[in-house]
């Protein structure tokens, strides 16, 4: 590569370019496994279950007094869809705060099975509080 038969007085050096040197070589080829063939019996589609038309209902148990508490409320929605506690507690928080903020703006509320859903009155009972009164139409029974 370096060819130092004819340096320069100062010392430089001429290079000459080489080919490279390539050696061959051979791949080892190994056999791999045989095919097999495996016989697989006909799946048959699984029939699904007919949605129901209706929501499913929620019996809530209000225990001594008439107040259903928040807990209460997302256990029967947990035993009513089969989902899990934790998805039906942030769901039903954040459809709360929702209906609230939506009322509290003087929105009527059309919101089935439940009905019409609209803010009669409001009052200002301090800290920042509000009374809302609501009137709740009920759908007819059919």
């Amino acid at each position: 590569m370096a060819d130092n038969s004819n340096s320069d007085p100062d010392k430089t050096v001429q290079l000459t370019p080489e080919a490279p040197k390539a050696e061959p070589r051979l791949a080892v080829v190994r056999p791999g496994p045989k095919a097999v063939t495996v016989s697989v019996p006909s799946a048959k589609p699984v029939p699904k279950e007919p949605q129901p038309s209706e929501p499913p209902q929620v019996k809530l148990s209000g225990g001594d007094d008439d107040v259903v508490k928040k807990g209460a409320l997302i256990d029967e929605v947990v035993a009513a869809t089969g989902v899990k506690r934790a998805d039906a507690k942030s769901v039903s928080e954040a459809l709360l705060a929702a209906l609230a903020e939506q009322l509290q703006a003087g929105k009527t509320l059309q919101l089935p099975p439940l009905g019409r859903v609209k803010l009669v009155k409001e009052k200002d009972v301090g800290q920042g509080a509000k009374a809302l009164t609501v009137k709740i139409r009920t759908p007819n029974a059919d």
